[in-house]
């Protein structure tokens, strides 16, 4: 009887140490497998951005880019014929709003971003004659030239961006405005 229990005691002695070690090693191997994912970092484009308090943040030649969006969502959508180069040729730049459309993040998304990279004089404004206007120029695409761009961000059921005659056309629903100005930034930085 007493062998039969230094053999119990033996085992039960070393059934929590197993199971220690296999919950270890079992850790580690799962770890390894996963790859170590962190749903709060993503690569673009050989770029790593971390999602922050901010909304994604990398830097681009010692320069802080903060997007609204997960850049992976952004990978799908492409912006053709809009370059920096272009938009700086103009003296002015007016960017053309209506007050009574909801487009307040794109709005503060445009300023933050891609404010700082134009090198010319960037001059608020609306497309439409309104109360709120009062002290603003009225600027659509026909008023567009080569020395006085006009840039238009406007709420639509139609996401859409295009640039001609020297207007630049952004629009869509609130969403969307978003994720554009978050390409249109990566691709105005080269991205």
């Amino acid at each position: 009887m007493k062998n039969i229990n230094k053999k119990e005691s033996r085992i039960k002695k070393l059934i929590l140490p197993f199971i220690l070690v296999f919950l270890m090693v079992g850790s580690v191997f799962t770890v390894i497998l996963s790859g170590s994912s962190n749903e709060n970092e993503v690569k673009y484009n050989n770029l790593k951005f971390t999602k922050t308090n901010e909304g994604w943040i990398s830097y681009i030649n010692d320069r802080k880019v903060v997007l609204f969006n997960n850049p992976k969502d952004l990978e799908n959508m492409s912006i053709s014929n809009i370059n920096l180069q272009d938009l700086n040729s103009a003296q002015k730049i007016y960017l053309s709003i209506n007050p009574d459309e909801n487009i307040q993040q794109a709005y503060t998304l445009f300023n933050t971003n891609i404010k700082p990279l134009l090198r010319t004089i960037l001059v608020n404004s609306c497309n439409i004659d309104n109360e709120k206007c009062a002290n603003l120029p009225l600027k659509t695409c026909t008023d567009a030239s080569q020395l006085q761009k006009v840039i238009i961000l406007e709420e639509s059921n139609s996401t859409k961006i295009e640039y001609n005659n020297n207007c630049l056309y952004i629009s869509g629903n609130q969403e969307d405005l978003t994720k554009i100005i978050d390409k249109l930034t990566l691709n105005l930085l080269g991205v």
